[in-house]
């Protein structure tokens, strides 16, 4: 008998050579194919081919199926082997999965050129070519499993060296990223736009370049996956613990999968030209088409995904998305919803009916639409391109017949269609949905499954993304309150004084109020009326002292060292103004240049680097926010530095705000246990509290009310608060 211990081909040594060059998971295709090859083989005894032959299998040369020394040829039955075909451990074992039992073994396949990993299940495969399959996986009732030359396994870079971008943000195809399987939403962004930086761009280009490596022309099965009732899988590399059962198609993909994460893909599913991250579900006849999926990511209920990243702990279903940038913890679960041409930063909620992106409004078909995180379109919302919004607005229903421009965070837009005006009421959460506002703070963390977190993501409400917008907000609502009071006393006043106008009347109570209307918000000459600006005006105080106050206070409690030290978060007066949210992490102006010109230069030469750099300033961060809430407390207070009787009265006034946001998520969340309307599809209040509990039995609002608790404690310990 002979032994063979030699690599499977001449690719995969190439390939073991260039290991360190490999992005993750073509590492763990070079070492599961490695790993087999490991086995010393031997060829089949003359007794094993003679079983093998009464029990129907056939080979056109046995001399090239190779087994190892634990082989039972009995379980190998009805069968075809054509090329090297190389079976590993095999041994008589049943496995159960789904109350249903299988045996071990081969069963009606026809398998050209594989490697078999250790007692498998392989049961009517029509065609089962170029692929390794892992330890203990299971197949049956599949009509094709190949691996073709010139397979990229939904990587950007062909063969033969060429481009095959996603087109994202954009349909005109000009804004694209080349996929790969590593790929973070962070790159993917970086590479979509800013692609006016051409050294930037062409430094992107080379290192994708760099980084690939031909992977070798057979696919991966990795151990523990099983695959039942699909239709073809081509091109593909499946991770550990996948389940595929009843898809229609999936080619030329990658399927990332782990125990910890496993990957599902489930009814009538069609994958193609696409990197699906761990975790990740394609169900129930969904569509999924040049793209690459995050982390955690849901594709359900028929929808269809094309051109697009839909990044980590995002939902779709229903829907159609096509040539989008979608940042995490996106939920769009509504039929006849549509997202097209547009780039979402995340914890997002796209309502049933909404058509943003359908409508173009410019010759060719370049429009975008560009929204903050929390975008809230309502029910059958639409918008033309293009159009830009700030963080958490939230959209009335309406047809939205011009572009838009909203850059107030946390407002309600109405179309008022009576009086023929745009309405805004600038920091509407705060003052009237404060239980929503407070939800998110906590459901975006909840629903983050992601065991192995590679994409950093900010998921707190208030950040310093969100902060600067509400800061430049109130400049926005000084500015047009001081030309509504200019207008109405015909008066002239430079762009300075109208602002500090606009102050005094929006932080005088005792000042008649005025008709304010926005500038530059919407491209139609009809007026666009800013709804309550001196009561939105102190709420956007609030928020900036509430979040201000907060990480001032969580950084005390991590330090022995505590008021009279915080002079080192000083900033001698200057605030990071710029925050650029890369795929869900938030970085400074600053750090995000000194990105792109090292990676220009050459100093970050792969995405193995850049990703560290990314993960560097992650560990950063906290830091950078608290120093930040600084900035923003001095901002507010007109210095540079405060005293610690002035952190005295700071910590004072969050716990005055602390307590209005429990009783307002309180009030809020009342109204639905007090409004008759809704009282009326029950028989009894016992229904109904049996149905949606009690308002003192609300996880949220205990939440709050004990998160109240534990600030007062910590104030009552620093002699801030008096234990009364």
């Amino acid at each position: 008998m002979k032994k063979y211990t030699a690599l499977r081909s001449k690719e995969l040594a190439e390939a073991i050579k260039q290991r360190d060059n490999l992005c993750e998971e073509a590492v763990k295709h070079i070492d599961t194919c490695f790993s087999l090859s490991l086995f010393e083989w031997r060829n089949l005894t003359d007794k094993q081919i003679e079983t093998l032959k009464a029990n129907n299998n056939h080979a056109d040369n046995w001399d090239n199926v190779l087994v190892t020394n634990t082989f039972d040829e009995c379980i190998v039955r009805n069968s075809t082997f054509h090329g090297m075909v190389r079976i590993a451990d095999l041994e008589y074992k049943t496995v159960e999965i789904n109350g249903l039992i299988y045996t071990t073994g081969i069963y009606g396949c026809n398998i050209h050129s594989c490697d078999i990993g250790s007692n498998v299940v392989l049961n009517n495969i029509g065609r089962l070519e170029n692929y390794v399959v892992g330890n203990e996986s299971v197949i049956c009732n599949v009509f094709e499993i190949s691996t073709t030359s010139g397979a990229t396994f939904g990587c950007g870079i062909k063969s033969n060296g060429t481009i095959d971008g996603i087109k994202a943000m954009n349909e005109g195809g000009l804004r694209q990223f080349i996929p790969f399987a590593d790929i973070l939403p962070a790159d993917a962004y970086l590479m979509c736009k800013y692609i006016g930086n051409k050294s930037l761009k062409d430094s992107l280009i080379k290192i994708t370049r760099n980084s690939y490596c031909p992977l070798p022309t057979f696919g991966t099965i990795n151990e523990h996956s099983l695959i039942f009732n699909t239709n073809s899988i081509t091109n593909t590399l499946i991770g550990t613990c996948c389940r595929i059962e009843n898809a229609t198609k999936i080619a030329n993909s990658t399927i990332k999968s782990s125990c910890d994460e496993p990957t599902c893909i489930g009814e009538g599913s069609i994958i193609k030209d696409t990197i699906v991250g761990k975790g990740c579900n394609v169900l129930e006849n969904s569509i999924v088409q040049k793209d690459v999926l995050g982390t955690n990511v849901t594709i359900e209920h028929g929808a269809r995904v094309i051109n697009s990243m839909v990044s980590d702990n995002s939902t779709i279903a229903c829907c159609e998305v096509q040539n989008s940038m979608v940042f995490p913890s996106h939920q769009q679960h509504h039929n006849n919803s549509f997202l097209i041409a547009s780039t979402i930063l995340g914890q997002s909620n796209i309502a049933a009916g909404a058509t943003i992106g359908s409508n173009h409004n410019s010759r060719t078909n370049e429009g975008e639409i560009f929204a903050g995180r929390g975008f809230w379109p309502g029910l059958c919302t639409s918008f033309k391109h293009p159009s830009k919004f700030a963080s958490f607005v939230l959209v009335a229903k309406g047809d939205y017949q011009h572009e838009l421009n909203i850059p107030l965070p946390f407002s309600l837009v109405n179309n008022n269609l009576h009086a023929n005006e745009l309405e805004i009421m600038p920091a509407y959460l705060w003052m009237y949905n404060m239980y929503a506002l407070e939800r998110n703070n906590y459901k975006f963390q909840h629903r983050d499954k992601r065991v192995e977190k590679l994409q950093n993501i900010e998921q707190q409400v208030f950040a310093p993304d969100t902060i600067e917008e509400i800061i430049r907000a109130m400049e926005l609502l000084e500015l047009w309150t001081g030309k509504a009071w200019t207008t109405r006393e015909s008066k002239s006043l430079l762009p300075d004084e109208t602002r500090k106008k606009g102050r005094e009347i929006l932080t005088n109570n005792n000042i008649e109020r005025l008709d304010v209307f926005a500038d530059r918000v919407e491209n139609s000459r009809r007026k666009v009326r800013i709804i309550k600006p001196r009561e939105a005006y102190r709420a956007y105080y609030e928020m900036l002292m509430y979040y201000a106050a907060k990480n001032i206070l969580k950084y005390i409690g991590q330090n022995t060292e505590v008021l009279p030290n915080l002079d080192n978060l000083a900033t001698g007066g200057t605030r990071e103004k710029k925050w650029i949210n890369l795929g869900g992490q938030l970085v400074t102006e600053t750090d995000f240049q000194e990105i792109c010109e090292d990676i220009v230069s050459g100093e970050l030469s792969t995405w193995g680097e850049i990703h560290n750099r990314y993960d560097e300033l992650w560990d950063e961060y906290p830091f950078k926010k608290t120093q930040h809430s600084y900035a923003v407390i001095c901002h507010l207070k007109g210095g540079d530095y405060l005293s610690q009787d002035s952190w005295n009265q700071v910590f004072k006034e969050f716990f005055q705000i602390q307590e209005k946001i429990y009783s307002r998520v309180r009030a809020s969340r009342q109204k639905d246990f007090d409004n008759p309307y809704h009282q009326m599809t029950y028989n009894s209040f016992d229904e109904m509290n049996a149905n949606l509990g009690t308002i003192d039995t609300d996880p949220l609002i205990n939440l709050v009310q004990l998160q109240t608790s534990d600030y007062k404690e910590i104030l009552v310990k620093l002699k801030i608060l008096s234990n009364q």
